[in-house]
């Protein structure tokens, strides 16, 4: 969300104040120095909440900003947000001052992206931004006993992120024009078998815009119809608060 006037995020608050969940902090964890791990505790016996969701914070008067959720427990109230600390713009620097005891008020959860259940194989694409999804969908595979795949575009260094986290994924460089050229190339190269088999998989496609726009267009190239893909943009050149 752009920019807004203090007194209309104020009337936001009033009129959505049936979606403000008030939490605490009550665990950090630097996993790198630009990756934090940040655990709330609160309310969420009423919240509907499926894998992939994200939320919202008002982050300073007149900013809100979305997060994916890595981790959610309604029945334990607790619920985790891995928040990549850029350091270039007004949430990055909210989330850097949170700690244990560190109130907010969390919006959601909701958004585009939700884990298919229906599908037994998962394809996650994004970039520093979306590790915290890739978390949640192998997490949310494996307790289903389906199959994951995650293939993460990382500026070099960050490209030991994914084995500090847990989970399996390829990694390729960041490329930012053209955009996502090696992740596009890594896709392109996968043999006709693996396409065969993952033709009716769930796709979810986040992070930078234009990388989405360009990883998208290979997997229609390969056969993978639009309502398997799942897109989200965390983030654009020249726009701010996605």
């Amino acid at each position: 969300m752009p920019r807004i006037p203090k007194w209309l995020g104020d009337t936001m608050e009033t009129v959505f104040s049936r979606m403000i969940i008030p939490v605490e902090v009550t665990g950090t964890e630097y996993l790198f120095p630009d990756l934090k791990r940040v655990i709330m505790e609160g309310d969420f016996t009423k919240a509907r909440y499926a894998p992939g969701n994200v939320i919202e914070f008002r982050v300073t008067d007149t900013d809100f900003r979305h997060y994916t959720l890595s981790a959610f427990d309604r029945e334990k109230g607790i619920c985790e947000m891995l928040v990549y600390l850029h350091g270039r713009g007004v949430g990055s620097n909210w989330a850097a001052t949170l700690k244990v005891g560190s109130r907010a008020r969390l919006m959601g959860p909701g958004g585009k992206i939700k884990y298919k259940e229906a599908a037994t194989r998962h394809f996650v694409f994004g970039d520093e931004t979306s590790v915290g999804l890739m978390e949640c969908i192998t997490r949310e595979a494996m307790k289903r006993g389906h199959t994951c795949y995650c293939l993460a575009e990382l500026d070099p260094p960050h490209h030991s992120w994914t084995h500090r986290l847990g989970f399996q994924a390829v990694t390729v460089e960041k490329d930012y024009e053209p955009a996502a050229r090696y992740a596009a190339e890594s896709i392109a190269a996968m043999d006709a078998a693996f396409w065969q088999q993952w033709k009716d998989a769930a796709f979810y496609i986040t992070g930078r815009a234009k990388s989405i726009q360009a990883v998208r267009r290979v997997l229609v190239q390969k056969g993978i119809t639009l309502k398997n893909i799942l897109t989200e943009p965390y983030w654009a050149e020249g726009k701010t608060g996605l």
